[in-house]
């Protein structure tokens, strides 16, 4: 039987449900005031609410009064791109963004990717921001942007911040 677990940033659109039922800590103080395992949601435009992205984790835990929520093995699907991430850990940054972090690797079609350490989403700025280095590769081309990049989330308008080192082909 599924339980969801409203996630305090409900206001926005992001809930949460969780195969496990919720463990609620008997000492505040000393853990998370929710906690949980299985977690599916969806990260929302916050323009016009439509779903950017598909966001899953292994596991979460909350803290009412910093607002902080932290998820371990994750994955998001930005749906319109094709693009998946993944990252050991992310934590909800507010209802508008995510930051994954710890050997983040994205997929794209086509058999291209990119790793970097950590990576920033906004739903209000529909941009993801990646921390240097960012290693791009696919069928022809490898490159390293040493200060990091930025992309929209259709994984367009792609901007290097340098030096960049690496090799690319432009297509005929």
């Amino acid at each position: 039987m599924r339980r969801c677990a409203l996630l305090l940033f409900i206001a926005n659109g992001l809930c949460g449900c969780a195969d496990d039922s919720l463990v609620a800590d008997p000492w505040a103080d000393a853990g998370p005031d929710f906690a949980g395992s299985g977690l599916s949601t969806h990260l929302h435009s916050a323009e016009d609410g439509r779903v950017l992205a598909r966001l899953k984790a292994r596991k979460f835990r909350g803290f009412e009064a910093s607002g902080k929520q932290v998820l371990e093995g994750v994955t998001v699907e930005f749906v319109a791109a094709g693009l998946k991430v993944f990252s050991r850990r992310a934590e909800l940054l507010g209802p508008e963004s995510v930051e994954l972090r710890g050997d983040v690797q994205g997929e794209m079609p086509g058999g291209r990717g990119f790793r970097t350490p950590s990576l920033v989403f906004s739903s209000k700025t529909k941009r993801l921001e990646m921390a240097g280095p960012v290693e791009f590769f696919g069928k022809g081309y490898e490159l390293r942007a040493l200060g990091g990049a930025s992309v929209d989330e259709l994984f367009n308008g792609l901007k290097l911040i340098g030096p960049i080192k690496g090799v690319a082909r432009v297509a005929p």
